[in-house]
């Protein structure tokens, strides 16, 4: 695709060749951040840059996954101007909203092709449950901000929600590793859960 915002093969070949982890990756993303410069803008307007950084950075990561090279590079630039001149983020954020709009317009075109069926490896979005995604992704993002007050907010809905039996049995575990304070491998489980919830056998 010419102008392509996203490298899907770059992105399925960190995800081991999973069309089925690529989709569950693609929707939560589109679920949990088509608006996030919105949210990095009020943090930034309200002197948060510490936070905002914080944002910036989950996202080169996230984008990264994606195969999102252009928005990676924009969140990059975003965060480092959040570490050294904070008061002259304009371009920077603008730049990233462009960036994050295109991306956002790209994924729904590829769930929309994934759903058509082009791909049999790919789950019908229906197969995927959008409340999962969203708090998973929810508490992912909190446990990659280090921040005790905001993973325990997150924890909350995460305790509430019930999984399905397997599925649930990891969740309790990811509980008892926040709970000892272990949240790399909590967000390591993380994966796993996503992974379960998106069919794909090898976890």
């Amino acid at each position: 695709m010419k102008d392509a915002r996203l490298n899907v093969e770059m992105a399925l070949k960190k995800l081991g060749g999973s069309h089925k982890l690529f989709k569950v990756l693609l929707v939560g993303f589109s679920l949990k951040y088509a608006k996030v410069d919105l949210e990095i803008r009020a943090l930034s307007s309200a002197g948060c840059f510490e936070e905002a950084q914080r944002l910036a950075h989950s996202l080169k990561g996230l984008s990264g996954n994606l195969g999102a090279e252009k928005l990676r590079l924009c969140a990059l630039k975003l965060e480092e101007v959040f570490k050294h001149e904070q008061n002259d983020y304009e371009i920077q954020l603008n730049d990233f909203s462009i960036e994050l709009n295109a991306v956002i317009g790209e994924i729904k075109s590829l769930l929309e092709i994934y759903n058509q069926g082009y791909d049999e490896a790919a789950p019908t979005l229906a197969l995927l449950d959008d409340t999962d995604l969203s708090i998973i992704h929810q508490l992912i993002n909190a446990l990659e901000s280090f921040q005790g007050e905001r993973i325990s907010e997150a924890q909350v809905d995460f305790k509430r929600y019930i999984f399905a039996d397997e599925e649930q049995e990891v969740a309790c575990v990811i509980n008892e590793l926040i709970d000892v304070y272990e949240y790399n491998e909590a967000r390591n489980q993380l994966d796993m859960l996503l992974k379960m919830i998106s069919g794909d056998k090898d976890y």
